[in-house]
């Protein structure tokens, strides 16, 4: 077993690097960060402040980060839960961005502008790579997105 890193915070998801072989990303509540067993480096967000706030790097605010995924090995998309939307960060350039839902506008809305309640858990789809499955809390039915386009959800979990 080899230990990654070590943090104060709730780890709330981790999965390989893709954008640095053999590292290792994790969300601790308010950032997301790349470790590689000895460092951890934050890729976005603040360990100790919060809120809402597009940025770069460090300069981005999260509200809580408890989901995300990989699309490619340059973007991710996470979680905000508490911000009640999906977020995108650029690996190259460090931008964060809105991806799906209204940033700090909870709701339950299909179609564009989606509006999801607390976002939590996110994967990409197996069998249809260019969706995204979004657990959302308090739901019962799948969330998903493409990702080039926002939706919310529905009966059959597809937009």
């Amino acid at each position: 077993m080899r230990l990654f890193a070590t943090t104060s915070y709730n780890v709330y998801h981790m999965e390989a690097d893709l954008y640095i072989p053999g590292n290792v990303i994790y969300t601790d509540a308010f950032s997301i960060k790349t470790s590689n067993s000895t460092e951890s480096q934050i890729i976005a967000g603040d360990t100790t402040q919060y809120g809402y706030q597009e940025g770069t790097g460090s300069a981005a605010r999260f509200e809580s980060i408890w989901g995300c995924t990989q699309i490619s090995s340059t973007r991710l998309v996470v979680s905000d839960t508490d911000n009640h939307c999906l977020r995108l960060i650029d690996r190259v350039s460090g931008r964060t961005s809105q991806f799906a839902g209204q940033c700090t506008k909870r709701g339950y809305q299909d179609g564009s502008p989606a509006l999801f309640g607390d976002p939590q858990s996110i994967i990409k789809d197996v069998k249809e790579p260019e969706q995204l499955i979004v657990a959302d809390l308090g739901l019962s039915s799948e969330i998903c997105g493409r990702q080039d386009k926002s939706c919310g959800h529905n009966s059959q979990g597809r937009c």
